[in-house]
């Protein structure tokens, strides 16, 4: 793990707040991508699973948001979702299908009134939370 803590931007930070609001009761999720571990850029996401605790973009999704990214100079470095009432710390399924260590993930949760957001460092199946800093 290169860093301990991850800065995001406050227009970033409620940009993801906000998508996570618009998609409740169900999860929301999107990357935040930029250059040199600078999130510059959300890329909301449709969850096609349309589920309170699961999230799912298909690979041809992926695929054409991840080519966009690239074409932007840019490099994904995070990725978010909602938890919209449960805690926010990875699940098991979180842990299992999150795809590299390079890229670091935010989990937003919903359960209280205030929303309550928090990063991880995920990998070898496990996780090290990040301070996330709003910039």
């Amino acid at each position: 793990m290169k860093s301990k803590a991850f800065g995001i931007p406050l227009s970033i930070y409620n940009e993801m707040v906000q998508h996570g609001l618009e998609e409740l009761p169900y999860e929301a999720c999107g990357i935040l991508s930029g250059r040199v571990r600078k999130a510059e850029t959300i890329w909301k996401l449709e969850n096609e699973k349309k589920s309170r605790n699961r999230y799912f973009v298909g690979e041809a999704t992926v695929s054409a948001v991840l080519n966009k990214i690239n074409g932007n100079g840019e490099m994904p470095i995070a990725i978010y979702h909602t938890h919209p009432a449960a805690e926010a710390i990875p699940s098991h399924i979180d842990i299992e299908f999150h795809p590299h260590p390079d890229v670091y993930m935010i989990i937003i949760s919903y359960q209280q009134k205030t929303p309550v957001a928090r990063c991880f460092f995920v990998a070898e199946k496990k996780y090290q939370e990040l301070a996330l800093r709003i910039i």
